[in-house]
């Protein structure tokens, strides 16, 4: 747009750039953009223009957002400085701006141009309100085309929708549909139903083990009896097979498929107390395992060792020593080795 602007501040007095004009000249508006103000949006402007000879001139303007327009018209600029100050006004509210410096020119005179008689402040409102009354009629008039359009093209409950189209947005997550809801919503929940649906979803299922047909999946049922086939065969391989074996410490044991556990290991018999202490890895079904341990040569002073054990739980066994005279050995390490059933 061919304007004139400036930008005006109106909590603070800025350095204005002045405006120049050259007098009669009623073509090139004012625009005025308030920089640290929100403007009403039921406000009002008017320009309040001051002359070198004192006299005063108001011309009303219009308010778009936070820009004001002045029109000027072709005498509203006396020759010289002039003083430009616009009042806002919103109900009760008036805010004034500072002092906008306008230099006008003088021009030539021109013989067939009329004066342009002033028109008063009411003559301008009046002219402004049929701007403003001619713009809602015709706003008036659009709106009613737009209704007349959706009542023609509106669909009713037991209409044609074939050829009706939904944009939508698929959902995040899945959701049922629910009643009285939208149809995009209703389109976006379902989309991410059939998202998420794989193939499976369309197979057909087999409740046998013999099927080979592609498109088939199992029946939930038989994996119960495929656990049941699987226990039966191993009971027939091996029954002595290893299914466990593990080291802890100076512990070893192995499991065996038929129930039957073996443990071996070390201890250390305490001269102090007499006896050790043999503690499974693995604890037995129950006491009912079997207990064997060995001495091991200490020195040419105990060439004879009596060792005894004492079954305590199904997890540990008490293993004594002493020598011929009955008495304690010095402490040392013996060899050990149990048999029994973990189930």
């Amino acid at each position: 747009m061919n304007a004139i602007i400036r930008d005006i501040p109106v909590t603070r007095k800025g350095i204005m750039e002045k405006i120049e004009v050259t007098k009669g000249t009623n073509m090139i508006p004012l625009v005025f953009n308030i920089t640290d103000f929100q403007i009403p949006k039921t406000a009002s402007a008017t320009a309040y223009i001051t002359g070198a000879s004192g006299k005063t001139k108001k011309k009303l303007c219009d308010v778009v957002g936070n820009r004001i327009t002045l029109e000027p018209t072709s005498d509203l600029f006396s020759v010289g400085n002039n003083d430009i100050q616009i009042r806002i006004v919103d109900d009760t509210k008036t805010l004034v701006t500072f002092n906008t410096n306008c230099c006008c020119e003088n021009s030539v005179e021109f013989g067939d141009a009329a004066e342009e008689k002033e028109q008063t402040l009411i003559e301008q409102l009046l002219a402004s309100q049929g701007k403003i009354q001619t713009g809602l009629n015709n706003e008036v008039e659009e709106r009613k085309k737009q209704a007349k359009n959706l009542e023609d093209n509106k669909l009713d409950k037991t209409g044609d929708a074939s050829d009706t189209t939904i944009d939508f947005t698929e959902s995040l997550n899945r959701e049922n549909i629910v009643s009285g809801e939208k149809a995009r919503t209703m389109f976006g929940k379902l989309s991410k139903w059939f998202s998420d649906i794989r193939e499976a979803a369309f197979a057909k299922v087999a409740n046998n083990l013999d099927t080979t047909e592609e498109g088939y999946v199992l029946d939930a049922r038989q994996g119960k009896k495929i656990k049941e086939d699987i226990a039966d065969l191993n009971s027939k391989i091996d029954p002595y097979r290893v299914i466990d074996f593990n080291t802890t410490g100076r512990t070893t044991y192995v499991k065996y498929a038929n129930g039957v556990m073996i443990q071996f290991g070390i201890a250390s018999v305490s001269y102090t107390d007499g006896y050790g202490t043999a503690t499974f890895a693995h604890p037995f079904i129950d006491t009912s395992y079997a207990f064997f341990t060995t001495g091991v040569y200490v020195n040419s002073t105990y060439q004879f060792e009596i060792i005894t054990c004492q079954k305590i739980s199904n997890n540990k066994t008490y293993i004594y020593s002493r020598n011929l005279q009955g008495n304690k050995v010095e402490t040392h390490a013996v060899d050990w080795l149990a048999i029994g059933k973990w189930k």
